[in-house]
């Protein structure tokens, strides 16, 4: 059975930042809360103004100068990516780190009552090590998302910024696209 579900329900949970500079996770989290700012300004499509304009306000961290713009660099060009190949016209975001049966869904967007999660990976390519562990990861919560939303959860996108060609959709039946 399927629950009423306010988009304004769940609280975003902000990943834990690693600031140090060497943090191989760093580029991810940050590109996740850009995308992240983005969305919560100007929804699940942004032409490159106001993707700039919103992109514009958020805050980069406390690294030295070069770090912060050398980051700066990489995430706004990921998230750019990210708005330019798997933007979501028509669809309201409704938060990030949304945690569903202890499983944290990186985006999840909602349109006219269904729901779909966006899983975002901005550090590896097809045939790294750990696009099999992204797959399974996807296939987790594609699963606990039909578990807290019923038959109005469709699926997670796993969506690979540096190869956007192979991203996939992955149902909750386990069912890849």
């Amino acid at each position: 059975m399927t629950r009423e579900l306010e988009v304004d329900h769940f609280e975003s949970k902000r990943a834990s930042r690693s600031w140090h500079p060497t943090s191989h996770d760093v580029l991810g989290v940050v590109t996740h809360e850009l995308i992240a700012w983005v969305a919560g300004s100007v929804g699940g499509s942004a032409t490159p103004d106001q993707f700039a304009e919103a992109a514009s306000g958020f805050e980069f961290g406390s690294f030295s100068t070069p770090v912060r713009q050398v980051r700066k660099a990489r995430a706004t060009t990921l998230a750019a990516r990210y708005f330019r190949r798997f933007g979501r016209p028509g669809w309201t975001f409704v938060g990030s780190e949304i945690v569903v049966d202890d499983v944290a869904l990186d985006l999840l967007w909602e349109k006219q009552g269904t729901f779909e999660a966006d899983e975002i990976k901005s550090g590896f390519e097809v045939g790294d090590v750990m696009e099999q562990e992204s797959r399974t990861q996807a296939q987790g919560q594609a699963e606990a998302g039909r578990s807290e939303f019923g038959s109005s959860f469709r699926g997670v996108r796993l969506v690979l910024l540096k190869s956007p060609a192979s991203s996939a959709f992955v149902s909750p039946d386990g069912v890849w696209a």
